[in-house]
C-alpha cells in the first residue's frame, strides 16, 4: 500500500483508518487501503487513502499529522456536514461517517468521478467538454451558495484593495521572489487604478468554502461534489468564484482566444448558467479573478519550474497581459 517515503507513517495511518471504520460499525478486514493523495513537507504531512470494499461501497480516509489545530480541522468537519445535509443530488457532498478531533482523522463516502482539474486537463482538446465540465462545477457551486443563501449585499472594495495595496508597498523587499516583476509591478498598478470601480457591486451571499480550487470539485458520470472546507461563514460569492474560476483557467482551460476577456465566450455562458446568475460583467467578480491572478503569480516558485509550473506561469502571464494591461 505504501511507498518508502511514507512508510514512517505506515502504523498510525493504519490505527487510524481501523478505528474510524471501526466507529462506523463496519469491517476494517472488508477494506484494502490505497493512496489518493499525499504532501509530505516539513510544515505539512497530509494524507488521503480509498478503502477499497469487497463487499460494498468504497471510503475514503483523510489524516492530517501536521500543522492544523483542532479549530480549523473541526471548522471543516462542522462545514461538510451542514452542506451534505443540504444538498440534494446531483449536486452533493460526501457524508462524514467518523471522525477523530484528536487524531485529526476523518472518514467519509466516496464519490465516483474525477477532480475539475483532471477533467478540464483532460479535456484540453474539447472546447464543447470544456463547456461541459465547466457548467457541471457552477452547478454545484450555484447549489452549495443558495443551501445557505443571504440577501445579497454591495460590495466593499477597500478591503481587497488595501491588501493590493500592501502587496504595492512590500514590492522593493519582495520582488527579488516574484517572476518577471517588472510586469507584475505593471499589473498590480493597473488594477488598483481601477479597482474602486467595483465599490457597491451586488452580489450574492452564500456559506464561503475557504479553498474552492478545481481539485475540490469531483465531476461524475450523474452528480457533482464539493469536498475539502476550510470555512463555515457566509462571504460574499466572489471568493469562491475567484478561487475556482482563476485556478481552473490558470491551471487547465488556458487564456481565452481573443486575450482580453477571461474565458471565451462559450465557457463563460456554460459557466454561469450552471452557476444560476450571470456574474460575467459584474465589476466585483472581475475585481476578484483579476486579485486571485495576482496572488497565484505570487506564489510560483522563482527558481526552477516544473512542467505544470511553467503552464501555469505562462497562462498567468498571457491573461493577465489582456485583463490587466494599462
Amino acid at each position: 500500500m505504501l511507498m518508502s517515503d511514507i512508510a514512517p507513517y505506515r502504523s498510525a495511518l493504519r490505527q487510524s483508518w481501523q478505528a474510524l471504520v471501526t466507529e462506523a460499525e463496519l469491517d476494517p478486514s472488508a477494506f484494502k487501503p490505497s493512496v489518493l493523495w499525499r504532501r509530505i513537507d516539513p510544515w505539512r504531512v497530509r494524507f488521503v487513502l480509498k478503502l477499497t470494499n469487497k463487499t460494498g461501497p468504497d471510503l475514503v480516509f483523510k489524516k492530517t499529522f501536521k500543522p492544523e489545530g483542532s479549530s480549523n480541522f473541526m471548522t471543516g468537519i462542522s462545514a461538510q456536514d451542514r452542506v451534505s445535509n443540504a444538498l440534494q443530488e446531483p449536486t452533493t457532498t460526501p457524508k462524514i461517517l467518523a471522525y477523530s478531533e484528536k487524531d485529526q482523522s476523518l472518514l467519509m463516502d466516496c464519490v465516483p468521478g474525477e477532480t475539475a482539474h483532471d477533467a478540464l486537463f483532460n479535456a484540453g482538446g474539447s472546447p464543447a467538454e470544456q463547456a461541459r465540465l465547466l457548467g457541471a462545477a457552477g452547478q454545484w457551486i450555484g447549489a452549495f451558495h443558495r443551501a445557505f443563501a443571504e440577501p445579497p449585499r454591495r460590495f466593499q472594495a477597500r478591503h481587497i484593495l488595501k491588501h493590493m495595496q500592501n502587496r504595492l508597498a512590500e514590492f522593493d523587499k519582495t520582488s527579488h521572489k516574484i517572476r518577471h516583476p517588472e510586469h507584475y509591478h505593471r499589473a498590480l498598478t493597473a488594477l488598483l487604478k481601477t479597482g474602486a470601480d467595483a465599490d457597491g457591486a451586488e452580489l450574492p451571499v452564500g456559506l464561503n468554502h475557504g479553498d474552492l480550487h478545481s481539485k475540490n470539485i469531483i465531476i461524475g458520470a450523474d452528480r457533482v461534489s464539493g469536498i475539502d472546507f476550510r470555512n463555515n461563514h457566509t462571504a460574499p460569492a466572489c471568493y469562491d468564484l475567484g478561487r475556482f474560476l482563476v485556478d481552473g483557467v490558470v491551471r487547465t482551460v488556458g487564456p481565452s482566444s481573443t486575450g482580453k476577456t477571461f474565458l471565451d465566450p462559450e465557457l463563460s455562458a456554460a459557466f454561469w448558467e450552471g452557476y444560476g446568475v450571470d456574474l460575467a460583467d459584474n465589476s466585483a467578480m472581475n475585481l476578484m479573478i483579476k486579485v486571485r491572478l495576482l496572488e497565484d503569480w505570487i506564489a510560483i516558485p522563482d527558481g526552477r519550474l516544473n512542467r505544470m509550473q511553467r503552464r501555469r506561469f505562462d497562462n498567468i502571464l498571457a491573461i493577465s497581459g489582456g485583463l490587466l494591461s494599462d
